[in-house]
């Protein structure tokens, strides 16, 4: 796959490489196998990572880390600087391109194309239901994909047929997204998460505050 390149000489900047979920959800070649594969999961109040053994489901995880958005800066100097370079990696953020720039600036330090997932019409078993594929959030898309090959795993290997599912993320927002049997994403909502509902709470009642203590 061809590899992301730094800014044009005009100025204008490049959009980031795509990267397809069969990365995520479908077993390599065997000569792939020995792979180190990093995944990042960027979402809207911390970066998460972890480094696999190779970049398919059930690898063993070698090392994993989070970090506040408001430290990312740090991530080489810190986090990362002693981390075997690894040898893929593929990553989705919903925190916006100025965040995600600030990671791919950290990941300078290794030799190592960055890769973003951004939602496609149909892929890794699920069918997008938007009308515009790339509205939906990368976050919601990844967790669709491994749910589904989760689902079809557990189907495969009971001999039975594939069920929907149910699909719920609980973060600064809460996702609740649903699989039909066929892989269909049916539609979902967005909820604020627990410490969006305590501010709202907050800043729109007189009465109710959030806690201070323990």
């Amino acid at each position: 796959m061809p590899r992301c390149r730094g800014p044009d000489p005009h100025g204008i900047p490049r959009r980031p490489a795509a990267a397809p979920l069969w990365l995520l959800v479908s077993r390599p070649p065997p000569d792939r196998s020995a792979m180190s594969f990093l995944a990042i999961d960027i979402g809207n109040t911390r970066l998460k990572w972890a480094l696999y053994a190779a970049p398919h489901p059930g690898a063993v995880m070698l090392q994993h880390g989070a970090s506040f958005l408001e430290t990312i800066d740090e991530l080489a100097e810190h986090q990362w600087k002693h981390l075997p370079e690894p040898h893929r990696m593929l990553g989705c953020a919903v925190a916006g391109d100025a965040v995600r720039r600030r990671v791919e600036e950290q990941m300078e330090l290794w030799d190592l194309a960055p890769r973003w997932v951004v939602p496609s019409l149909h892929e890794a078993g699920v069918s997008n239901g938007y009308d515009h594929p790339t509205r939906l959030g990368a976050d919601r898309w990844v967790a669709l994909a491994g749910a589904r090959a989760r689902v079809l795993a557990v189907a495969a290997a009971a001999g039975q047929k594939p069920r929907p599912a149910l699909v719920v993320m609980v973060g600064t927002a809460v996702t609740v997204d649903a699989l039909d049997a066929g892989g269909h994403f049916l539609g979902g909502l967005i909820l604020p998460g627990f410490g969006l509902m305590l501010r709202a709470l907050e800043q729109g009642t007189a009465g109710l505050k959030v806690p201070t203590g323990e």
